[in-house]
């Protein structure tokens, strides 16, 4: 009869195991020490040196808050220094209506009169009414619109940045005669930028021609 010795064996496998028991104990303990190092020193970082930090901002604010608020005529310095960062913008912006009458003179017959002169300088259109002479010289006026032709400069150039280009789009024209005189309304559209305050503007009809007041010009 054969017989096997069973406990040998089985006594290896128990200390083979209290051995994994214990590592991993061992590395539990290990780890969780970290961790809660780790987590002791996240706690001493925040609850003092974060604030001391925050201390030492709202410090430095305070004090750079109380150096400015002591600044003599602090509010009007404030207002005046923002107006003037947004005045040049603004200037520019501006349409520089006041050449229209330079612009009309140029092509309107001295024996015209206007007794309307409406401009809109969002939809870039003028509508001009008045009387004039003869039915001839109200068709003459309406030419001397299509023929206006203008360049552009820039400040303190000679040569023009844009190439003359008509200005006017006649959209509608009437005339009447009353017998003694003629009565003339057009409606028309304009190049916009001949109201750029920020350009030079040359306008031209046949051989005579009229320049904005940066360049001293005339007819």
């Amino acid at each position: 009869m054969v017989q096997f010795n069973l406990l040998p064996d089985v006594k290896k496998e128990y200390i083979k195991t209290k051995r994994t028991k214990r590592v991993i104990a061992t590395f539990s303990f290990l780890v969780t020490a970290i961790f809660v190092g780790v987590t002791v020193l996240l706690f001493l970082f925040v609850r003092f040196a974060q604030t001391k930090n925050i201390d030492d901002l709202t410090n430095d604010i305070t004090s750079e808050t109380a150096q400015i608020n002591a600044t003599e005529d602090l509010e009007r310095k404030l207002t005046v220094q923002n107006q003037l960062t947004i005045l040049t913008p603004v200037h520019e912006q501006k349409p520089e209506v006041s050449r229209i009458f330079d612009y009309v003179r140029l092509f309107t017959p001295e024996t015209a009169e206007l007794s309307s002169l409406s401009v809109d300088t969002v939809d870039g259109t003028m509508v001009i009414s008045g009387t004039i002479s003869t039915l001839a010289e109200a068709n003459r006026l309406v030419d001397n619109i299509k023929s206006v032709q203008f360049a552009t400069y820039a400040p303190g150039e000679d040569v023009p940045s844009e190439t003359a280009e008509y200005v006017y789009t006649v959209i509608d024209s009437s005339v009447s005669s009353d017998g003694e005189n003629a009565r003339f309304e057009v409606d028309l559209e304009y190049d916009t930028a001949i109201f750029d305050n920020t350009i030079e503007v040359v306008m031209v009809l046949k051989d005579r021609s009229i320049a904005t007041a940066e360049s001293g010009g005339g007819e």
